[in-house]
């Protein structure tokens, strides 16, 4: 499975609203010795102690569509994995560890790719976990790192270090305050996908262990 792949299954079942980061972006303050601490700071409160479950919304916009494409569901958030389940616009459930990628739409059967067997799925696992757990030594061995404080928290910027997964994202914009609220991602073909991160809880519950069966 190629990693570009591996990215487009993240980007489609996930939410969000797209902002546009242009004039002082976050990309005009990189991490130096100057915000290097407040940069540290806020990724070790982000970092999780434990499973959490949250809502998501994510907004796809792709050039040669009008319209953006919209899902909705929920996400669980681990430092083992994450998984997202989509319930709008069809139900689908995409589990992702360091050990492969599970993936089940609807009724159908689960498909599994071991990392095992595809050693770029084990990269790119951590990477997608990184971006959801702060998890600082992936983010700084992978990713140029950009930071920036607002009134209402943070704002973090990523560019890739390497020429294989820039030619897949271009950058990644990460807003929070006590948690991550969103993360947009600008893929290197223009199109964007912007995830919305809420507090709402699935009607009915849902883990790691549980998402996919």
């Amino acid at each position: 499975m190629h990693r570009g792949f591996v990215i487009a299954i993240v980007v489609f079942f996930i939410p969000a609203v797209i902002v546009a980061n242009d004039g002082d972006s976050v990309f005009s303050h990189p991490v130096t010795k100057k915000n290097q601490s407040a940069f540290m700071g806020e990724v070790k409160r982000l970092q999780l102690k434990g499973e959490q479950v949250k809502g998501f919304t994510q907004q796809k916009r792709i050039a040669a569509l009008k319209r953006p494409l919209i899902s909705r569901g929920s996400i669980v958030l681990s430092p083992k994995g994450i998984c997202i389940a989509t319930r709008s616009p069809f139900s689908s459930s995409v589990k992702i560890t360091t050990e492969g990628i599970w993936q089940q739409t609807g009724n159908q059967k689960t498909s599994v790719k071991k990392a095992e067997d595809h050693i770029e799925i084990r990269h790119t696992a951590r990477i997608l976990i990184a971006l959801f757990t702060a998890d600082q030594s992936v983010l700084e061995e992978r990713f140029s790192l950009y930071f920036q404080k607002t009134d209402a928290g943070f704002i973090m910027g990523l560019r890739p270090r390497d020429r294989l997964l820039a030619r897949i994202i271009s950058e990644i914009v990460i807003e929070g305050a006590e948690e991550i609220h969103k993360i947009a991602i600008k893929e290197a073909n223009g199109d964007e996908t912007a995830i919305l991160i809420s507090n709402d809880k699935p009607a009915s519950p849902i883990s790691l262990d549980t998402c996919v069966r």
